[in-house]
């Protein structure tokens, strides 16, 4: 009883409350936690509604278990889940459909992808809510189906748009929480248990590469640059970029080197010198590199990784591929290079002298 008080209390929904007391307590001592809130329905302590109809029905169903209780119990909660999917609106295809647009699990055969969805749960948070806090054991990770949702580390916060993933750090082996997940409004998010995950890939890299997969689309959600960019557009990019991990204090490229690529920063900050004059942070969230590809000139700046970062490189020749496909986009980069160019007007004109 003292662990069901201790667990309502707000950040919690049913479904985890039952879950947590079935992993604590075990198959066995379950049985007391049953008879405990049975005893709760009774006394009338329950606003019975009929979204909780289905929790009596069930938890009448396991009182008098005394063969195969723990597959009694998984079923209990199957079922407790799938009522979940129904009343938030969400069934397992449209479910599926969602999440598929991944390429990890767009890769899964129709088995694979039934047991994962077979573990998986729709929460619904109100605002203010905590989806992940920054301490707790890392066990899922999170597609948001509906709402908005904000990252909050010590010194960043980002924002969480509908048909991202979040929560990848759980995906480590050395798993841990770098930040805590709140709902900005009312949300819709799916839990999907790692253990779940693990059991239908064949080797850990590929949960390194949906780990990855998901950081870079966290950044294509969050970044002011790619903003009302068409979904088309994002997801090109996605495809024929390559994400890199950059040690602090490191040279990414010097000034006057001839153009690779542009750059997207993911995770981290970087150093930008234009001058003996000039520097300036960019923080995650930025890019860099546009001006060169976009002018097929060299680097203008010289750029150096302040921390450890995380780079989302696309090369120029794929870059500009996907620029001639979305003129729109193509036009807020050239915006973009444009600002800075100006702002650095003076300093690249004297350089150029130098050159010259």
């Amino acid at each position: 009883m003292a662990d069901l008080v201790l667990l309502c209390d707000g950040k919690h929904t049913l479904y985890q409350i039952l879950y947590k007391m079935y992993e604590k307590q075990g198959v066995v001592h379950f049985q007391k936690v049953i008879d405990t809130l049975l005893l709760l329905f009774q006394k009338n302590m329950w606003d019975n509604e009929s979204e909780l109809k289905c929790l009596e029905r069930g938890l009448k169903s396991l009182r008098g278990m005394s063969f195969g209780l723990k597959e009694q119990v998984q079923a209990f909660f199957g079922d407790l889940s799938m009522n979940v999917m129904k009343k938030t609106g969400w069934t397992r295809e449209a479910i599926r459909a969602r999440i598929e647009n991944n390429s990890f699990f767009s890769e899964l055969d129709d088995e694979l992808m039934d047991k994962v969805l077979d573990s998986c749960e729709v929460i619904v948070y109100s605002k203010g809510q905590f989806v992940i806090e920054k301490a707790e054991d890392p066990k899922d990770i999170f597609f948001l189906l509906e709402g908005l949702c904000e990252a909050q580390t010590d010194d960043f916060a980002g924002e969480i748009k509908k048909g991202s993933f979040f929560g990848e750090g759980a995906l480590r082996q050395d798993a841990y929480r770098a930040a805590s997940v709140k709902a900005v409004r009312p949300s819709q998010v799916l839990r999907l248990p790692v253990s779940a995950i693990r059991e239908v890939v064949s080797a850990e890299r590929h949960l390194e590469s949906l780990r990855k997969q998901i950081i870079v689309s966290q950044y294509f959600g969050s970044s002011s640059h790619f903003k009302d960019v068409d979904d088309g557009t994002i997801e090109k990019l996605q495809r024929v970029g390559q994400l890199e991990m950059i040690d602090s204090h490191k040279v990414v490229f010097e000034d006057g080197e001839p153009t690779s690529g542009i750059y997207f920063l993911v995770r981290g900050s970087v150093m930008v010198e234009v001058s003996a004059e000039k520097n300036l942070i960019l923080n995650q969230g930025e890019l860099f590199g546009e001006i060169s590809v976009m002018s097929k000139l060299p680097r203008t700046a010289k750029i150096t990784t302040r921390e450890p970062c995380f780079l989302f490189r696309i090369s120029f020749e794929a870059f500009w591929e996907v620029l001639l496909t979305d003129l729109s986009f193509a036009y807020r980069i050239e915006k973009l290079c444009e600002e800075r160019l100006s702002e650095d007007f003076e300093i690249l004109q004297k350089k150029s002298l130098k050159a010259g």
